[in-house]
């Protein structure tokens, strides 16, 4: 996971207030990434302090891996609660002892707030591909192809083909490892569920291994 469309026009109406001009126009166009960012409540997220969630992964209804996080925004400050462990640290200081840690957070972190990270990342391309077959459910998707840097991050050089609704919001994605153009790990995005005006998708499903991510003990305040 990194360190872990078709654009719509809105107009955004500007009154001139001298008193010789006319009224002026100026049309604001929002990126696909954008666009997706704002479809999930990126907006809504500036005012978060604190954000809690606990990111869970089973195979076959066995649970693997359950960790907490907590998160303050202001502060920068993490814990993590894995196995009975607690680990705090600050964002701003990771030491080499650290980097595990700090890797387990990124990755949960993309998982969490994925949409929202299209726009923070600078590293990245995005490309949209047109309607696609979704490898999932088999429906007409809008796919928009994300190709992340050689270089910086945990794991370089990811790349992800997200299928979009006509809403901006994920349905399925297909991970390719490395940027590979072999077809990927298809997932879906689902038991989407609104926490102050953010939409996070809760669950996560690989059908063919039976692999299921998904997110409990969500706040945000």
């Amino acid at each position: 996971m990194r360190n872990l469309l078709l654009a719509i026009i809105l107009p955004a109406l500007i009154l001139g207030c001298t008193n010789n001009k006319n009224e002026s126009t100026e049309v604001e166009e929002l990126s696909d990434i954008e666009r997706i960012a704002k479809a999930y409540g990126i907006d809504n997220f500036h005012d978060l302090k604190q954000l809690q969630y606990t990111f869970n992964v089973a195979r076959q209804d066995t649970l693997l891996v359950s960790r907490k996080w907590v998160w303050n925004k202001e502060s920068g400050d993490i814990i993590m609660i894995n196995q009975g462990d607690t680990v705090n640290y600050k964002l701003s200081d990771i030491t080499e002892d650290l980097k595990t840690t700090d890797h387990r957070f990124i990755n949960d972190k993309y998982w969490l707030l994925f949409p929202f990270q299209l726009v923070w990342d600078k590293d990245m391309t995005p490309t949209n591909m047109g309607m696609h077959k979704a490898p999932i459910s088999g429906q007409q998707r809008t796919k928009l192809t994300i190709q992340y840097g050689s270089e910086g991050g945990y794991t370089p050089g990811d790349a992800y083909d997200l299928y979009l609704d006509e809403n901006w919001i994920i349905r399925e994605w297909e991970f390719r490892k490395s940027g590979k153009d072999s077809p990927g790990s298809a997932i879906s995005w689902e038991g989407y569920t609104d926490y102050n005006g953010i939409k996070i998708a809760t669950n996560h499903n690989n059908i063919e291994s039976g692999l299921r991510i998904y997110f409990t003990d969500i706040i945000f305040e």
